[in-house]
């Protein structure tokens, strides 16, 4: 009778249990769409859903009241449903923004129906339809916003590729509605970045027909562009920033103009390059390049120059097809061109703190000199297995094998990119050069102001073929960044110019993520298919070498007759030759083998790991649970047990 009243008292507890842990589930649902609707858990590496801090620094600060119209065809959702998805989620952060806002920003979204007064509206303000049905029906998937002083920032269609960036393209919107006015950068440029000049020569990749640089439309994004003649002396006064770009290909006047502004307090941005291979952009004819020389005016700011060093870094280097020592082509590592990551950059650095990847071609490297007093701030840099080349080698393009029989690390890192701040001297001391008018002002001896400058040693990187994508949708021209290129100049320019308003957003989204695992073993592979492959090589030589010698022997018009040590020779080198062959291809089969071993156990660990892991975790509960009660119950006597 006992035993039955508690077995029946468990089954009430039972009942009662799950009873009260369904009211416990409806009523954490219902506080969860009440209370925390918007809320999102974000695993993503670079906080990619998470609102940053610029951003809520932006809507603080907005001046004015500010209305953000989202435009969204329901057919566009129905026809592509990644879009319904993709505009929910541009329709939460906006609503985010709002609430952030303390009011300054009103939310609106609007169905323009096909020709309704919405659609007029849409299409007036600048949005992009797009075909959506046979009959050319459009689309629209855009935002419009405007201030009450009648500016007006329009995103005209939220493309997919760019959804990695949204947050960063809806502040920028913000920003330039909330201040409209911009910095002044000067440009003093000595390749064609803003398009004019001489037509370009062929090169894959380059804006047609003269126009500028992709650079150039971001710049002009955030600050007014002004671009200066070589000639420009003084720098004008309206200029906020100066940037220069291959100073080497400048003229002395142009040099001249730098020092002066740089002595009297104005921040600098400067892209040296030993080899400027962007130069075939711009066909200039006999003697129009002026080689000057930048290395008296850097050494002036602190810094050592030498315009004969390339540097080569076997850790970051990217990876092209060339030409092996057999004739076969190969994907291999090109030591010159660099493929930098947060390991390279100064942690902490609003500049670079952020940035995710950068992409370098033939940079050149800076040494700090010792007692200049000028403080030397490393902002990039390379890893210790770097080295420099002759940037003779560069004239024309090298071998990448070439360059990798002959590298060696020198076990130290080589500095790329630096801010330089201090007291400096004028790099002209006897002043003005020969023909070059120092005009009204006095010239200047010594800094007014100390001197606030980053240089980096790299101009090549400023090209979109390096950092970019360009694409063209339904007649809007859109841009998918492979690196950090971009984001480092406007960074850059923001500091010195005061600002640094999106530093945090810019590295966001960056699409170039490399699996460095999976790159170290392949390195390290191919650091013993090479070796492998040059002593085929060698063999390969010196049994061509014996053979012609043996030729050049028997005579009779060039015909050889062979003893039998000789013939046995030449099969001993043919059999050999057969051996090294066998022993390359098995070093390519394991190489390819551990790669995607590695391949297959990174993928098993994303999408069976969790769940494998989490329901460990619930086992070992269970288990832990069940002994924790057995030694809670009390030991059950003989005499109880009848």
């Amino acid at each position: 009778m006992m035993r039955f009243l508690e077995t029946r008292r468990s089954s009430t507890l039972a009942i009662a249990g799950l009873v009260l842990g369904a009211l416990i589930f409806l009523l954490v649902n219902v506080l969860a769409q009440a209370g925390v609707k918007q809320a999102r858990l974000d695993l993503t590496e670079g906080g990619l859903y998470t609102v940053s801090d610029s951003t809520r620094r932006v809507l603080k600060d907005l001046p004015a009241p500010i209305t953000a119209t989202l435009y969204f065809s329901s057919n566009l959702g129905e026809a592509v449903p990644r879009y319904r998805e993709y505009f929910e989620r541009v329709r939460d952060l906006l609503a985010r923004y709002r609430d952030l806002s303390r009011g300054r920003l009103t939310l609106k979204v609007v169905e323009p129906e096909p020709f309704s007064p919405a659609e007029d509206r849409a299409v007036a303000a600048g949005l992009q339809g797009v075909p959506i049905t046979q009959a050319g029906d459009p689309g629209y998937f855009g935002l419009v916003a405007t201030d009450s002083t009648d500016g007006r920032e329009v995103i005209p269609f939220f493309n997919l590729d760019r959804e990695a960036f949204l947050e960063y393209d809806l502040t920028r919107l913000f920003l330039s509605l909330a201040d409209p006015e911009r910095p002044v950068v000067g440009l003093l440029a000595g390749l064609p970045l803003t398009g004019s000049g001489s037509p370009p020569m062929a090169m894959g990749g380059q804006p047609p027909g003269g126009q500028p640089w992709l650079i150039v439309e971001q710049i002009r994004q955030f600050f007014d562009l002004k671009s200066l003649p070589d000639d420009a002396t003084p720098i004008p006064g309206d200029v906020d920033v100066l940037m220069v770009v291959a100073p080497s290909r400048l003229s002395e006047a142009a040099l001249y103009a730098i020092d002066q502004y740089a002595l009297s307090g104005g921040p600098v941005l400067m892209f040296a390059d030993p080899v400027a291979e962007t130069a075939a952009l711009e066909r200039r004819p006999p003697g129009a390049d002026t080689g000057s020389d930048v290395a008296p005016l850097l050494a002036a700011w602190g810094i050592d120059w030498d315009a004969g060093k390339v540097a080569l870094d076997a850790e970051a280097a990217r990876r092209v097809a060339a030409r092996g020592t057999l004739g076969r082509q190969q994907v291999i590592d090109y030591l010159a061109w660099l493929s930098l990551t947060p390991r390279n950059l100064l942690p902490g650095e609003p500049m670079v703190g952020d940035l995710e990847a950068l992409n370098l071609a033939t940079a050149g490297v800076l040494t700090p000199i010792e007692g200049s007093g000028v403080e030397v701030t490393p902002l990039i840099t390379t890893s210790p297995r770097s080295d420099t080349a002759d940037s003779g080698l560069f004239e024309g393009r090298p071998d990448p094998m070439d360059l990798l029989a002959g590298f060696t690390p020198r076990g130290q890192s080589l500095l790329l990119a630096a801010r330089l701040r201090g007291d400096i001297a004028t790099a002209y001391p006897d002043g003005p050069p020969e023909g070059v008018e120092a005009g009204a002002a006095t010239p200047l001896a010594k800094s007014v102001a100390p001197l606030n400058a980053v240089v980096v040693a790299d101009a090549d990187m400023l090209y979109e073929q390096f950092w970019a994508t360009r694409a063209d949708f339904f007649g809007q021209a859109m841009t998918v960044p492979q690196a950090d290129n971009h984001n480092l100049v406007i960074n850059a320019l923001e500091s010195l110019s005061g600002g640094e308003a999106l530093a945090d957003l810019r590295g966001r989204g960056t699409t170039e993520r490399p699996f460095t695992l999976i790159q170290d073993i392949r390195r390290q592979a191919e650091l013993t298919f090479r070796a492998k492959e040059e002593q085929l090589s060698q063999r390969l030589d010196e049994l061509t070498q014996r053979l012609q010698e043996i030729q050049s022997a028997g005579g009779q018009a060039g015909q050889a007759l062979l003893s039998e040590a000789e013939r046995q020779e030449v099969d001993r080198f043919r059999a050999e030759m057969l051996e090294v062959r066998q022993e390359l291809r098995a070093v390519q089969h394991a190489m390819r083998q551990e790669i995607e071993t590695v391949k297959a156990t990174v993928r098993w660990l994303n999408i069976a790991g969790l769940p494998v892991l989490l329901t460990g975790v619930a086992i070992g509960a269970v288990i832990l649970r069940r002994r924790r009660r057995a030694a809670a119950q009390p030991p059950v006597s003989a005499g109880q047990e009848s």
